[in-house]
C-alpha cells in the first residue's frame, strides 16, 4: 500500500517518513510542528533509525490515529523489520518481547487498515 506523499498541512501531529533506501519507513509524533521535526531527523537530531537510513521524504502527516496505531499498521504493510516508531525506535531486530507485543496487538492494526 503505497500512500501518495501528503503535502504539511498540520503543524504538529503523526507523520510517516519514508528512508533513503525506499524499503524503511519511521513513524513520529511532533508536539513542535512537523516541518521542523522532518528537518531535525534529516540532520541527524532524532531516532538513529533515521540516523541509520536518512530521511528521502514525508509520506504523510496524518490525523485521527494514534502513533501506536499508525506504526502498527506501517509493520503490518512493510513489515515489521522495515518500520520503527511509537515504542520500537531502535536499530535491532526486534526482540522476541517486542515481537509479542507487535503480534498481540495486530488485530487491531487489521481492522483499522480497513477503517
Amino acid at each position: 500500500m503505497k500512500r501518495a506523499a501528503s503535502p504539511i498541512t498540520k503543524t504538529t501531529g503523526l507523520y510517516v517518513l519514508q528512508l533513503q533506501n525506499r524499503t524503511k519507513y519511521y513513524v513520529g509524533w511532533s508536539e513542535s510542528g512537523i516541518e521542523e521535526r522532518v528537518k531535525a531527523h534529516r540532520h541527524g537530531y532524532g531516532s538513529t533509525w533515521c540516523k541509520k537510513y536518512g530521511v528521502h521524504e514525508l509520506v504523510s502527516a496524518l490525523d485521527g490515529r494514534s502513533e501506536q496505531d499508525e506504526t502498527l499498521i506501517c509493520m503490518l504493510t512493510y513489515g515489521f523489520e522495515n518500520v520503527r516508531g511509537w515504542e520500537f525506535t531502535g536499530c535491532a531486530p526486534l526482540s522476541v518481547v517486542e515481537l509479542n507485543t507487535v503480534r498481540r496487538c495486530s488485530l487491531l492494526a487489521r481492522f483499522l487498515l480497513y477503517v
